[in-house]
């Protein structure tokens, strides 16, 4: 996932809470843990021994987010 995306899912939730002044939990939820993974792909380091252990948990999040209903794709995402 990738900056853009994520900027694009924050304008909209943005658009969106101006417009109606609400927006239901798991969505809101969806986008932080969306904000939350993005950054821990990006924290990753190949030198960690543990690395392909977190990998693969970051990515097994991003499968179950992918079904959500997020704001943005999963789809689109390059994790």
């Amino acid at each position: 996932m990738d900056d853009k995306t994520l900027l694009t899912a924050l304008d909209r939730y943005f658009t969106r809470l101006s417009q109606v002044g609400y927006m239901d939990y798991p969505r809101v939820f969806s986008l932080l843990v969306g904000l939350y993974l993005n950054n821990m792909f990006k924290v990753l380091s190949e030198d960690d021994k543990n690395f392909n252990e977190n990998y693969n948990l970051l990515n097994t999040a991003v499968t179950c987010l992918s079904g959500s209903n997020c704001m943005f794709s999963f789809s689109d995402c390059n994790c």
